[in-house]
């Protein structure tokens, strides 16, 4: 049994909590678990950002459990800066078969997803999601059910870098321009009256009284 729910908790009609609750029977004794959840991650802002996401959590112990539960932030990573148009088609791919949800086979084996070679593809990408659990529990006990409580903090305004556009950059540098050259512009008209009102300089006019003749 899997359930899934979100908390809004600002009520920004964005979710700063999704809770993962997972209940997997088992005839044998529990000594470890892998967890990989896809989200639809989404950005707004000059660089829009539209993506899936994975967030990967994985516990083992000596003693058999009854139960496990998870508690962090789903954090952004990026290696280099985004371009200015960021709708790339590789980051909108799923990166699980979500038509397993179908079938009653949402709860699949590390064989069947391959998840050495998945999470190595994906670790490949500029920015990815990463799942910072601080707060792990692993409750021991010998029960023939295995829950699972995960839950996703999503931090709000978190920062990503972008290239930005020719025309976003000539914009800017035309207000740094004219915001630097109106103090310069100032300055220069105060040492003009400082130099000839007060007369700081000595100066000299020469008049040329003298008729020009003409001559043609």
């Amino acid at each position: 049994m899997v359930q899934v729910g979100e908390e809004d908790y600002n009520f920004d009609g964005k979710p700063d909590m999704i809770r993962f609750v997972a209940s997997v029977q088992s005839p044998i004794p529990v000594h470890s678990m892998k967890l990989l959840l896809q989200f639809s991650y989404a950005t707004q802002g000059a660089a829009r950002l539209k993506m899936y996401g994975l967030a990967y959590i994985t516990a083992a112990s000596p003693l058999p459990g009854s139960s496990f539960s998870a508690d962090g932030q789903l954090l952004l990573h990026q290696l280099a800066p985004l371009p200015a148009s960021s709708f790339t088609a590789a980051l909108q791919k799923p990166l699980l078969d979500s038509s397993a949800l179908l079938d009653g086979s949402a709860v699949q084996g590390d064989v069947v997803l391959q998840l050495s070679s998945l999470l190595s593809n994906y670790q490949q990408r500029n920015i990815t999601t990463v799942f910072d659990n601080r707060y792990p529990v692993w409750k021991a006990g010998s029960s023939q059910e295995f829950v699972v409580d995960a839950k996703i903090r999503i931090p709000p305004n978190q920062v990503h870098s972008y290239r930005p556009s020719t025309s976003e950059m000539l914009k800017w540098g035309w207000v740094q321009f004219a915001c630097a050259l109106w103090p310069v512009w100032w300055l220069l008209r105060w040492l003009e009256r400082l130099v000839f009102g007060h007369r700081v300089l000595e100066t000299r006019v020469i008049a040329d009284q003298q008729p020009r003749q003409q001559r043609y």
